[in-house]
């Protein structure tokens, strides 16, 4: 369960286990990625992000401004509620 998103603002390769073995959770509280930089290249495989949260913007589970690839990854449970 995380307390704080994940801030990526370089190139970069995440690469867990498998979708059922790594769950990033957001506890209904955080956004889980937020890749903050236009020209990152960023590539996310064998996970599971779940239950992100965010109420000022778009994005719970991934907010993203670069070039993001995503394999074998379940996305479920994520929520924005905007104006709250």
């Amino acid at each position: 369960v995380l307390n704080a998103r994940y801030v990526i603002t370089d190139s970069v390769t995440i690469n867990g286990t498998s979708p059922n073995l790594l769950i990033l959770d957001g506890n209904n509280d955080v956004r889980i990625f937020d890749i903050d930089n236009s020209g990152a290249t960023v590539s996310i495989s064998n996970l599971t992000i779940e239950n992100g949260y965010v109420g000022e913007s778009s994005g719970a589970g991934i907010r993203n401004t670069g070039n993001l690839t995503l394999s074998n990854i379940v996305i479920k449970n994520n929520e924005v509620i905007l104006g709250s």
